[in-house]
């Protein structure tokens, strides 16, 4: 027994040692300098320059391969300046077919890589001097091995991949950019084709011009490929992203197969991340919003597929701060095709992602309404370019629905879009909205396949509460609850516009609005009382109107009356023109009790000035059953404009801004005077006639008259 174990132990050394003599006769017996120019000429085929300016040596440990030291790739334009540079690259090598005479690489390394690419002022990358031909594949190179018989054997069978402290510096001289990738590390083990999980990880920093702070990159993996690599999955990937307080993390599952064409498929899950904190790491802009938690939440979740065709995401669920969407977008990658969108919301608050409101010094503000001019030229210096260009590339067809909408504090709900974009043709098809307990619908045609932007609308508005849409207007710090217009509003409004900045679609606006309300009232204005009191004015003893005839008694003062602080108006219809910011009111009628109220007028957004006159026609003596009473003929039938609504949009008040319009009262005194002049002499008229045919007849008072009329 004994002498057996020690005849196996003594095979095993030999075996050991013939082995280790094998390996020692190919290492000096076999030259790899030999191999330089058979490497350079497998570059050459790939269409670059590979210059090798170390010794290609002998390595024993860890695995026995070669070590290269200071190699350089050029493009053939640019032999003197180099693409890129490798301080060391090692490939360890497998044993066996070194007894072959064969070099099959077992694994690569490369040391302290640098890669210079440049755009120089013309625009041209050193890269693009590099052939542009097809590159060749395995199959063709194999193909072409075997028909240069003389050409030695060199296979490539990497199990294992790393590349450590690489560097890439990318400057561009036309547009002024430059970034640099700095402590790149890239590691790959157990490569493979035959479809078998291998990892692949990869951590770099990034600067770039503009960049505060540079930003650190992680990527782990893990991929199959098959033999001729048309099929490649990414079973799990996971991208990080951190600078300073901003991050990223990215987990990405996909899929690429060619056949005939490549298809691709993908699952992704972008972890919330800060929109404001990326912005200030990229040195980008800043974003002030309204709300300083806007846009500091965003996360996106789903499914994407992609062929030449288009790019489809599906299950898409994005979440910006508190708003969340659901929904499916297909991007066409045809020239003419449109893209399509559908996507379902919850709440959205557009107000927090408006600009920051900034503190304006009161004495501008006066002086702007010193000298409103002045304003507008300002604003039109500062007029925003409506990006038309832009509008005439759109081609997509939306459908898009939110449960609510706040937006410069209006409140929409059950909100449905219905949108569609083609050669400059925008057209919001539909768009539905619960709004203040009522429905609001409208369409819109935008036109910018001109010159300038034209817009056309019709909207119909039904039942909306009138308070509710007053108080979301009414300014943030308004505590005025005292003053108010409450009641149902129906309306429909055809507008239209032109321009080619904001401010020139403001001035150029135009609409026609038409409109009638239900349970119309205002508080604490009542328009009975006005209107009573300025019938108490006309009289000369500041109590009554005079009688009519001389039995008839005067109206005596009547008690002090306690009138409700507010009017009820019915059946309100009216005709509205806006042209120049300017909304002009042809004709608003309404009743209250037994007087028919009209309005005619102006309101100046411009100017934040309105002025309304608001003509009263008694139809019967008495006002209403509580009101007054009135026994003139003077009064009854007749439209009397002796009541003014003037002041400002902005703030609105109601109680301060109606009273007695001086100048149609003094019109109306001289109407009245010239009224009882004529009754007064009317009546010793008809006294005369009559005592003329008592005297002299029948048929003297038809001489006086003809008299008279002479």
């Amino acid at each position: 027994m004994k002498s057996l174990l020690k005849g196996l132990f003594g095979f095993l050394a030999l075996s050991l040692m013939l082995i280790i003599a094998v390996i020692a006769g190919i290492t000096l017996l076999l030259d790899p300098n030999d191999y330089k120019q058979e490497l350079s000429t497998l570059a050459a085929k790939q269409g670059v320059t590979l210059k090798i300016e170390g010794n290609v040596a002998w390595q024993f440990f860890p695995d026995l391969g070669l070590s290269v030291n200071k190699l350089s790739l050029h493009a053939p334009q640019q032999t003197n300046k180099a693409l890129a540079q490798i301080e060391t690259l090692t490939a360890s090598v497998q044993f066996m077919p070194l007894l072959k005479k064969q070099i099959r690489i077992n694994g690569i390394h490369l040391t302290k890589p640098h890669i210079n690419l440049s755009v120089n002022e013309q625009g041209q990358g050193n890269w693009l001097l590099l052939p542009q031909g097809e590159v060749r594949t395995s199959l063709q190179v194999a193909s072409e091995t075997q028909e240069e018989p003389n050409v030695s054997s060199l296979e490539l069978d990497t199990r294992t991949f790393s590349i450590s402290e690489a560097t890439l510096n990318y400057s561009d001289a036309k547009n002024k950019q430059h970034f640099s990738l700095s402590d790149i590390n890239l590691s790959g083990q157990n490569i493979n084709l035959s479809e078998q999980a291998f990892p692949l990880d990869l951590q770099m920093s990034l600067v770039a011009s503009g960049t505060p702070n540079p930003i650190a990159l992680q990527w782990q993996s893990k991929l199959t490929l098959n033999n001729n690599l048309s099929k490649i999955s990414l079973l799990s990937g996971l991208l990080k992203l951190e600078s300073s307080e901003a991050s990223l993390k990215l987990k990405l599952s996909a899929n690429a197969e060619y056949n005939g064409e490549w298809l691709y498929a993908a699952n992704y899950e972008l972890s919330p991340l800060n929109i404001k904190l990326w912005l200030d790491t990229l040195g980008l802009e800043k974003l002030q919003t309204h709300n300083n938690n806007a846009l500091t939440k965003f996360s996106l979740t789903g499914k994407a597929n992609a062929t030449p065709e288009a790019t489809h995401l599906n299950n898409l669920v994005l979440v910006l701060d508190s708003t969340t969407f659901k929904g499916d977008i297909a991007l066409s990658h045809k020239q003419h095709a449109a893209h399509t969108i559908q996507l379902s919301g919850d709440n959205l608050i557009v107000d927090d992602y408006l600009a920051a409101e900034t503190n304006r010094n009161p004495s501008s503000i006066e002086s702007v309404k010193a000298n409103p001019s002045s304003a507008a030229g300002s604003n039109a210096q500062q007029a925003e370019t409506l990006p038309i260009e832009t509008l005439r590339t759109l081609k997509f067809n939306a459908d898009i629905s939110l449960q609510t909408l706040q937006a410069m504090g209006l409140e929409f709900s059950s909100l449905k879009l219905v949108a569609s974009g083609n050669s400059g043709v925008l057209k919001i098809e539909n768009f539905h909205s619960d709004f203040y307990q009522g429905d609001i619908d409208a369409q819109a045609h935008i036109n910018a396949s001109g010159e300038v932007l034209r817009v056309k609308s019709e909207t119909t508005m039904k039942a909306i509460q009138i308070k509710e849409l007053m108080s979301a207007l009414a300014p943030a710090d308004s505590s005025n609850t005292e003053h108010s217009i409450s009641g149902l509003i129906n309306a429909q409004l055809k507008s239209s516009s032109e321009g080619s900045t904001t401010n020139k679609l403001s001035d150029n606006l135009s609409a026609n609005i038409t409109f009638n309300t239900e349970n119309l009232q205002l508080r604490p204005l009542n328009l009975e009382e006005e209107f009573c009191q300025a019938l108490e004015s006309l009289s000369p003893e500041k109590t009554s109107l005079p009688a009519e005839e001389e039995n008839d008694t005067a109206q005596e003062p009547a008690p002090t009356k306690q009138w409700p602080a507010l009017t009820e108006l019915r059946n309100v219809k009216g005709l509205m023109n806006l042209s120049q910011q300017r909304l002009t009111i042809n004709n608003i009628s309404a009743g209250v009790e037994n007087l028919l109220i009209g309005t005619r007028g102006f309101a100046d957004l411009k100017q934040n000035h309105y002025s309304l006159q608001l003509p009263m026609t008694l139809k019967n003596e008495f006002s209403s059953d509580n009101g007054c009473r009135i026994k003139s003929n003077f009064v009854r039938n007749r439209e009397l404009s002796l009541i003014k609504c003037e002041g400002s949009i902005e703030p609105f008040n109601t109680a301060k801004a109606c009273g007695l319009d001086k100048r149609e009262f003094r019109n109306t005194l001289k109407d009245l005077a010239r009224y009882q002049a004529k009754k007064k002499l009317g009546t010793k008229t008809d006294r005369l006639l009559e005592k003329a045919n008592e005297k002299f007849g029948k048929g003297a008072a038809d001489l006086l008259k003809d008299l008279f009329k002479r």
